[in-house]
């Protein structure tokens, strides 16, 4: 097995880790201080989106050039790199400075709790500053074919650190006062331990940037390239972040924290498709420019239904049994009520997974400049919606919002793919798949209680997935997913016979 396959799924096993991390601190922990973990989403939301902004597309230049620049034997990269992400700090930083007046009046206009904005201000720019320089030392070292420690490093131990400084909190180990301190001293150590990682790789070079010996064309490619990346990546991190930003800023850290745990339900969802377009896209790209486009049509409609199937079972098994994960929840009472917060938002990671690569098609095509059109759209539908239903309807607002505006976007780019391209997702299967799923869903609402959350999440974890199998053959579905399934049982089965 090659060094990238190893970094690969050893990555995996990391990331399965978190999740079950994440999934253990939103069951067992952050019930107890929704209102603090509220606040901190907020803060790392608002600090990422700032970062975003004040670096510029600066971060995309370090995985894009460092071929480029390997290749022309032109030394000090990486210091160029963060040459150019200082200055647009300084430079972004300066100018927000200036509008800061008219944007406070343009908050206050809007009735955003202004108090909150002003009283985290000091703690999310300096996080924003951190979180810049951690993602480009974590960029870095994936030029290096490293990512297991860089992802334990900036997604593990956040995950590890957040439910640790609620209960640090929760049994006053540490004050309310003293939150913003903890926090920002946890991503300091981060970025400070990724500086001892990458000298130990030899990936830290301490050399003087050769600007001179950077030919004109290259320059100008380098700054098209920030231009574009910059907005492109604050154009999705506006669509995933803003929720949590507007419904602190509008409701309460409580309502924030209830959001962000019914967040981190549906995104387990979505899953499988991360893992999917992980393998496709690269397939996607090559066919793409040979102009393979009856294989770009195969991965786009198999990725789609290997999708669908399996979101498609998580969100049904998810909805069945979210009324007995609130009962074994603590301080959960009016949890209940929310159950529809999740519903849309799985809604919304279900059609994403529906429509599967439709992005890299554009983005891989002649037409990817649209990509970013597309997006900005998306981005501005998503702040209208989000501002004016979480006002009308609260955190249910904010589900809706966002589960609206990533159909709409997913209909504009399969119309598009279909009048430019030819190319369409869906076959008779999807159809089929969509049924079952609608079936199960309501046969799910009818399911015997047994009076036990804890056997009733036992029952209804086992007998839906049997179901939904049983349907899948009885309906002839071919799938991978299924196959796969299939090959994970007989193996079990064969194990069990030997022994």
């Amino acid at each position: 097995m090659g060094i990238i396959s190893k970094q690969s799924s050893r990555t995996s096993l990391i990331g399965f880790l978190g999740v079950a991390i994440g999934a253990l601190s939103v069951m067992f922990v952050y019930p107890y201080d929704r209102d603090l973990y509220g606040y901190l989403q907020y803060v790392f939301s608002y600090a990422y989106l700032l970062g975003l902004l004040l670096s510029f597309g600066s971060l995309g230049l370090i995985v894009k050039f460092y071929p480029v620049f390997l290749s022309k034997k032109i030394q000090g990269f990486f210091p160029l790199v963060l040459s150019i992400i200082s200055t647009s700090v300084i430079a972004v930083t300066l100018f927000i400075l200036l509008l800061k007046p008219y944007v406070y009046n343009a908050f206050e206009f809007l009735n955003f709790n202004i108090q909150v904005i002003e009283e985290s201000q000091g703690t999310i720019y300096i996080l924003a500053i951190l979180l810049i320089f951690v993602i480009a030392f974590n960029l870095h070292a994936s030029n290096f074919n490293r990512t297991i420690i860089p992802t334990i490093l900036f997604e593990l131990l956040h995950k590890l650190a957040l439910p640790l400084i609620i209960l640090a909190s929760l049994y006053q180990l540490i004050g309310s006062d003293k939150v913003d301190y903890f926090y920002l001293f946890f991503w300091l150590l981060v970025l400070v331990l990724f500086v001892i990682y990458l000298r130990k790789i030899n990936a830290l070079e301490i050399k003087k940037p050769q600007f001179r010996e950077i030919p004109r064309e290259l320059k100008k490619e380098i700054g098209v390239f920030m231009l574009y990346s910059g907005l492109n990546q604050l154009g999705s991190s506006l669509v995933s972040k803003i929720d949590m930003i507007m419904i602190a800023v509008l409701i309460s850290f409580t309502d924030n924290g209830t959001y962000g745990i019914l967040l981190f339900m549906s995104n387990i969802i979505d899953i499988p498709i991360r893992s999917i377009n992980q393998i496709a896209s690269p397939v996607v790209s090559k066919s793409i420019e040979s102009n393979d486009m009856e294989n770009v049509e195969q991965i786009y409609q198999k990725s789609s239904l290997n999708a669908l199937i399996f979101g498609l079972l998580l969100f049904v098994l998810l909805w069945s049994i979210l009324p007995d994960l609130f009962k074994i929840m603590p301080r959960s009472d009016d949890m209940i009520q929310y159950v529809w917060v999740f519903f849309f938002l799985g809604i919304g990671k279900l059609v994403d997974m529906a429509f599967s690569v439709n992005g890299f098609i554009i983005i891989y095509s002649k037409y990817f400049r649209y990509n970013l059109l597309f997006l900005g759209i998306l981005a501005v539908a998503n702040i209208v919606l989000n501002y004016w239903l979480i006002q009308e309807k609260g955190i249910l607002g904010a589900a809706i919002a966002t589960a609206f505006s990533i159909v709409s976007f997913n209909i504009v780019k399969l119309i598009f793919i279909w009048k430019k391209l030819r190319l369409w997702p869906f076959t008779k299967q999807t159809f089929l798949v969509v049924g079952l799923g609608t079936l199960l869903i309501f046969a799910a609402n009818f399911a015997p209680s047994l009076n036990n959350a804890f056997l009733d999440i036992t029952l209804k974890s086992t007998m839906l997935p049997l179901i939904f199998y049983g349907g899948l053959k009885l309906l002839k579905v071919e799938a991978e997913v299924i196959f796969q399934f299939e090959r994970i049982i007989s193996g079990i089965f064969r194990m069990t016979y030997k022994k």
